[in-house]
């Protein structure tokens, strides 16, 4: 059994309902930890993280960030800094777990991290993703019943009203982290934090790093960041923020009536030369999108419909850029899969299904790559594929062995997770893309359907069955239920998401490791491992 690292346990005591791989994953994004000197970052969306990661790559000598590369949809080259697996810092969770251990109690490590007024936090964020139309964000229109702005009409831009009626259906302790509490986002309770300090009093947190830090002041920029900008408060938006944020309130000792004095009219244009450095820019990066000069206009023009425009524009040029793949990736043939067989794991994980978007760790990735090369006959079943990441290592592994097939199922519709993650046509499209580049369509053959669209007997006997699907209860017990007839014996069944007894796989793992056919041979991560042996085939008695 793998257990889980110390920082994700200790999360865990605090946090006892949270899902382990999440709080893996919110680690390892928002955890930034120099040792040499003695400090760990935990970043806030919204609250000054892109200055204090231009500050720290500056401080560590970082190489330069590279633009358009990764998953963000940015809209501006300084923006990638956020992609993670650009900016080449440690997080907690890149260190063993003894050294965990010191980084979240040593007194002598600082750790601190930066928030911000709830009231101004949520203005920035439904003003500059939400109601601009980012990249990514579109869907808020979408879900709302509204088209798609036009930057000809003001009016047509999503009210904050609507926009705060929206997030109070969600779950603000898990949803995106630009509207999470911050409470949450931080995992106050478990973070042991040396400094919270606030956007509004950025110049004295800076002060206090530095000097924890024995660095020279002179190195941080001075006058930084916006605590302020336009929000559209009044006494009902006030209200309706308190009541959602009000842990945010009371632990980071805002006032609740602050929203007075940030209450101004919404300025109808912005210094010109505000306005050309945002549009110029959006020009440079659509022109590395159409790869074209662009012409900037430099008539002063309204900077909301302008940046909305061009949020809108980078965003198609995003999906059209994916849709020419012959003319951006080559389609791998035949010989490339004989490649892969001259590689480590090591050499197969970092190079090419580490790229992909997904959850499954490391050692999750490697525990399904050796059970798929174990199979010699027969098939290989995954429910749930998301963008290919888990489906990548069956193949890669089914190719390390006997190239049985992999049948990836997965409608690709539009599902909200359990967790608030969406879920999508998008994703069917990225998975295609990622079969594409590694040449793995010749072993992976993806089915658009649900279980109860396929036939109730399966043609080919099943060796490997992964479920990584639709993680409640009543459909994963349903999704086991339809393809237990399928397995040959000494079949492999894999639940993910399994480790709670209390929740929907961990509940059916429960009821199978009970089951005499079924034998429970191990636990990777996250992942629950069976072994099948049909009594009326099982003659080993």
């Amino acid at each position: 059994m793998t257990s889980l690292p110390y920082a994700v346990q200790h999360v865990l005591h605090h946090y006892p309902k949270l899902d382990p791989l999440r709080i893996e994953r919110e680690l390892r994004y928002s955890t930034f930890v120099s040792l040499e000197r003695r400090y760990m970052y935990y970043e806030v969306p919204k609250a000054a993280c892109s200055t204090m990661k231009t500050l720290l790559q500056k401080i560590e000598g970082l190489p330069p960030i590279q633009p358009f590369t990764g998953l963000n949809r940015e809209v501006r080259r300084d923006m990638f800094i956020h992609e993670r697996g650009l900016f080449k810092m440690a997080s907690l969770l890149d260190f063993d777990s003894k050294v965990q251990e010191m980084i979240l109690n040593s007194p002598e490590i600082f750790r601190f991290t930066i928030v911000r007024n709830p009231y101004t936090r949520l203005s920035s964020a439904w003003r500059d993703k939400v109601r601009l139309c980012a990249p990514g964000y579109e869907y808020f229109y979408a879900a709302t019943g509204r088209p798609l702005p036009t930057g000809s009409d003001p009016d047509s831009l999503l009210p904050f009203e609507e926009f705060l009626s929206f997030i109070s259906t969600e779950d603000l302790d898990l949803c995106n982290n630009h509207w999470r509490r911050q409470t949450s986002h931080t995992l106050l309770a478990a973070m042991n934090f040396s400094h919270i300090g606030k956007l509004e009093q950025l110049n004295a947190t800076l002060t206090e790093f530095f000097t924890q830090i024995g660095v020279d002041r002179s190195e941080a920029p001075h006058a930084i960041n916006e605590a302020g900008g336009w929000a559209n408060f009044n006494v009902s938006t006030a209200s309706i923020i308190y009541d959602l944020y009000k842990q945010d309130f009371d632990a980071f000792g805002y006032d609740p009536d602050s929203w007075i004095e940030l209450t101004r009219p919404e300025p109808q244009f912005v210094p010109v030369t505000r306005y050309i450095d945002e549009v110029v820019e959006r020009n440079i990066t659509i022109g590395h999108l159409y790869e074209i000069k662009q012409t900037l206009n430099d008539k002063a023009m309204k900077y909301s419909n302008e940046v909305t425009e061009r949020n809108l524009t980078i965003g198609h040029l995003y999906e059209k850029i994916k849709q020419t793949l012959n003319d951006k990736w080559e389609v791998k043939n035949y010989d490339c899969l004989n490649s892969y067989k001259n590689k480590s794991f090591d050499e197969i994980f970092d190079s090419y299904i580490q790229p992909i978007d997904g959850w499954s760790t490391k050692s999750e990735i490697s525990t399904l790559y050796e059970l798929s090369s174990s199979v010699s006959e027969g098939c290989i079943i995954e429910i749930g594929s998301y963008r290919g990441r888990s489906t990548a290592a069956l193949a890669l592994g089914s190719l390390a062995g006997s190239e049985v097939p992999v049948f990836a199922i997965d409608p690709h519709d539009f599902f909200l997770g359990k967790n608030g993650g969406r879920f999508g046509p998008i994703d069917r499209g990225l998975f295609m893309r990622n079969m594409l580049e590694l040449g793995l369509f010749h072993i992976v053959r993806l089915i658009n359907l649900g279980s109860d669209s396929l036939n109730d007997r399966w043609p080919v006997p099943v060796s490997l069955l992964w479920m990584d699907g639709d993680h409640r209860y009543e459909a994963i017990s349903h999704n086991f239920t339809h393809w237990k007839p399928s397995l040959g014996d000494g079949a492999i069944v894999v639940l993910n998401n399994a480790h709670d007894q209390n929740e929907g796989a961990g509940k059916l793992a429960a009821e199978i490791g009970a089951n005499t056919e079924f034998h429970r041979i191990g636990v990777t991560g996250n992942m629950v491992i069976f072994k099948y042996a049909c009594a009326k085939l099982d003659t080993s008695a």
